[in-house]
């Protein structure tokens, strides 16, 4: 195998990690977004301070999870644009 067929090796098992990340991010914050559900579903129109800072805790789960989902689609992005070049 050439080098450079090595490399793009490397850089394809790099996008397949990425994409496994990528799915378990997606997951989890699928499960964010239920277990936010759920909780202002249970506490309804009695929610107390401790409800209101866990739905603030997930809904920032959340956006986090999201910047980290888009970070993740640009770096395979740009691991599969280094694959095609090599």
């Amino acid at each position: 195998m050439s080098e450079v067929q090595a490399e793009r090796q490397a850089v394809m098992q790099a996008v397949s990690t990425l994409q496994q990340l990528e799915r378990l991010i997606r997951s989890q914050h699928g499960e964010v977004r239920n277990l936010s559900s759920e909780v202002r579903r249970v506490a309804g129109s009695t929610s107390t301070k401790a409800d209101d800072r866990m739905v603030n805790a997930l809904q920032a789960s959340s956006v986090s999870l999201d910047a980290l989902q888009q970070r993740i689609a640009a770096a395979m992005r740009q691991a599969e644009d280094i694959a095609r070049r090599l």
